[in-house]
């Protein structure tokens, strides 16, 4: 599994950097969704992901503890975000998350 790391810098943009190379993709909401639509919006990267790829399995590593208060918040809203949503219920899309605080 390859590290991501991504920050967010304000506005609905976010930058993300590929661990081994340092390569960096910077997204922005859509204008439908309030953005400015100046790159990459994160429904357009799962659609790049889709065509080069044939499943999105994906892990979501938290650096909190298990038993945090706000942990059914957190998997809640990412497993309910629009890119998640956006995909048909055909496509399997299974999301496992590590709490490692």
């Amino acid at each position: 599994m390859v590290n991501i790391c991504i920050e967010y810098t304000g506005d609905l943009h976010c930058d993300a950097v590929h661990g081994p190379s340092h390569a960096k993709i910077a997204t922005d909401a859509p204008t439908d969704n309030t953005g400015k639509g100046e790159s990459f919006s994160p429904t357009d990267l799962v659609a790049t992901a889709l065509g080069t790829c044939m499943g999105l399995p994906s892990e979501v590593h938290i650096p909190l503890p298990a038993t945090t208060p706000q942990r059914a918040l957190l998997e809640n809203a990412a497993l309910n975000c629009p890119v998640h949503k956006s995909l048909p219920p055909e496509i399997d899309r299974p999301t496992r998350f590590f709490w490692e605080g």
